[in-house]
């Protein structure tokens, strides 16, 4: 199997890359808090944009199918 080159860097790399670096200079002289502020507009622009419904994370984890153990207690097969 031939190893690939030094210098070959995929197009999906290169574009995280640029979406990283363009984050950065869009919060670059904003506080962390402010920084999450931007960045929750941002995504809720997003959901808007594209219709996405706002789901709690929450709401997941309670629907669980498993019942949960206490640490150490070992699990019942079923």
């Amino acid at each position: 199997m031939k190893a690939k080159s030094e210098g070959f860097v995929p197009n999906a790399l290169r574009e995280v890359w640029a979406w990283k670096e363009a984050v950065y200079r869009e919060t670059e002289g904003l506080g962390m808090s402010e920084t999450l502020v931007h960045m929750h507009r941002e995504a809720e622009a997003v959901r808007k944009k594209f219709g996405f419904k706002v789901v709690s994370p929450l709401v997941d984890v309670a629907r669980v199918a498993e019942e949960r153990n206490a640490y150490g207690e070992p699990t019942e097969k079923r």
